[in-house]
């Protein structure tokens, strides 16, 4: 029996989703950790999406709510998420991420040591790739470190414990962003005082894929990081931000280049 509770809100996005949102909802029910809500925010699926969550609303007693309506974006569907939060701390997962089994409950004596700072609190993730394969994600304070100098993304977002009040001191995400919302969101924390604590333990297991790994929106996303930048100029180095943005558009481009320059040296050696 817990001596403290912290009710943690857990916000899914979800649009045409009825191959994963089972698996999700599923493993919320297993964790051993009674202290959550799951509040869905569907983009008014045309699948079975909705009927598998009304499927499950009984099992929940009353720690489930839903709303299917169109929205902006992921950005704007989180918010939503948020507003009708009653949480502590707030979670993020996508829907067809998943918990591993006592998740919640591990977490929740790092969750009440830190209930009332300023901190980001970042768990780790495994990572499913499409052929099935999991690897771990590792995270530590030095880690962190590392990638705020550098401008880089310095958490997983399914694993990171963001405390409620933190959308009444800074706000909530800018619906001008369809994918990078959530690094302007971290680093507008950071920018107001908020540091992240890494907790190595692991939560779940993410898929591959997602709008910020799609190759294709490449470009969006470049001129989504042009528009964080002016937004935060007096808060960024203009030169290790610029080298982050070079490094980010060179590894795309050999990345993209790959299967040719693969094939050139087959035919060549």
């Amino acid at each position: 029996m817990l001596k403290n509770k912290v009710i943690i809100s857990i916000v899914v996005a979800t649009y045409n989703s009825e191959n994963t949102i089972r698996c999700l909802i599923q493993s919320i029910l297993r964790q051993e950790y009674d202290y959550y809500e799951l509040i869905i925010v569907d983009g008014c699926s045309t699948d079975s999406t909705i009927d598998i969550i009304k499927e499950y609303e009984d099992a929940f007693s009353g720690s489930l709510k839903y709303i299917s309506e169109s929205d902006s974006g992921i950005y704007d569907a989180w918010n939503k998420g948020v507003s009708i939060s009653s949480g502590s701390y707030i979670l993020f997962l996508g829907a067809d991420d998943y918990f591993v089994d006592n998740a919640l409950s591990k977490m929740h004596n790092v969750l009440i040591e830190n209930i009332n700072n300023n901190v980001i609190i970042a768990a780790e993730i495994q990572f499913k790739e499409k052929n099935d394969k999991v690897y771990d994600l590792k995270i530590s304070d030095k880690l962190i470190e590392y990638k705020i100098r550098r401008y880089i993304m310095p958490v997983r977002q399914m694993a990171t414990f963001y405390p409620k009040k933190i959308y009444d001191e800074i706000g909530f995400y800018d619906i001008n962003y369809k994918i990078v919302g959530d690094y302007d969101f971290v680093y507008r924390a950071i920018f107001n005082g908020y540091v992240i604590k890494a907790v190595a333990i692991i939560i779940g297991v993410m898929s591959t894929g997602g709008m910020s790994n799609n190759n294709a929106l490449f470009d969006v996303k470049m001129k989504e990081f042009i528009y964080f930048y002016r937004k935060h100029k007096k808060h960024v180095s203009n030169f290790r931000y610029i080298r982050y943005c070079v490094r980010m558009y060179v590894s795309f481009a050999i990345k993209k280049k790959m299967p040719i320059l693969v094939s050139v040296y087959r035919n060549f050696f």
